[in-house]
């Protein structure tokens, strides 16, 4: 078998949200990261550690990401929908639609200084805010797992804030490399999500979603995890996911990389 780098990380954080690719005027949220928002994480870690642009970053980390997928590893709670109000003064504060228009800030600031209160704060609530209903799971831990190409050092990865959307803070508590080994074959069981278009069988408990693959293109994946109800002591019922394994067979071999955390399929 051939050996590639398998860099790990246990990643911890009070919210999480990734809106599904097809998901429209509600942005629901994925279980896991999409393997696109992992390459994308990778890049703003190799971005701050080498000191590089975005674009130079996201050029590597899609050269030398062979796959990047998620899991679960405890309970995660769902959260209903909420309203996410963002104030946005350092880009549509400065936006013009018409030539000659001056920015909502410089308005803005006028009216402050005029003392108009009640044009200023309509300034403000419309032109320099947007909202949205959102979708946010309370994730207690996630193990995200890159397959390179080339090696990296693993605390690169400990660089990571955010893992989602701009308010899905996260913190990496442990960051660890090892090799790993490729194989192929038409049957494998594997905890992590996995591309089944061209499964003849699935089986296991999982949750199937479509999801942005490596190279961004939609793709339906099997989820292994449980969807139950739950009751808290209050008497108030929610849906919980808990990590579970699925066992895929394929209608010919497929790739996969065997770590010390299960296998994972390669694009």
């Amino acid at each position: 078998m051939d050996s590639l780098i398998a860099v790990h990380a246990k990643v911890r954080g009070p919210i999480f949200s990734v809106k599904l690719p097809e998901a429209f005027q509600v942005a629901a949220t994925s279980i896991v990261p999409q393997p696109s928002s992992l390459v994308g994480a990778l890049a703003y870690c190799l971005a701050l550690s080498q000191d590089i642009s975005s674009s130079e970053a996201m050029n590597k980390a899609q050269k030398i990401t062979l796959a990047a997928r998620a899991t679960i590893t405890s309970e995660v709670n769902t959260l209903s929908p909420v309203l996410l109000r963002r104030f946005r003064v350092l880009d549509k504060g400065f936006e013009t639609k018409k030539k000659g228009e001056r920015p909502p800030y410089t308005r803005l600031l006028e009216l402050i200084a005029s003392g108009n209160a009640w044009e200023a704060k309509r300034v403000l609530d419309l032109e320099m805010t947007d909202a949205l209903y959102r979708e946010y799971y309370f994730s207690q831990e996630l193990l995200c797992s890159w397959i390179l190409s080339e090696p990296i050092p693993s605390t690169v990865i400990k660089l990571l804030m955010r893992l989602g959307d701009t308010e899905s803070l996260c913190n990496v508590v442990e960051a660890w490399a090892e090799d790993a080994r490729i194989g192929d074959s038409v049957k494998l069981n594997t905890k992590y999500p996995v591309a089944i278009e061209n499964a003849v069988k699935t089986e296991g408990t999982y949750v199937l979603s479509k999801m942005c693959d490596e190279a961004r293109s939609i793709r339906v994946y099997a989820i292994p995890c449980r969807r139950e109800m739950k009751t808290t002591a209050k008497g108030i019922r929610y849906f919980a996911f808990t990590p579970s394994e699925v066992s895929v067979e394929f209608s010919k071999p497929v790739k996969y990389v065997e770590t010390s955390n299960g296998l994972i399929t390669l694009r």
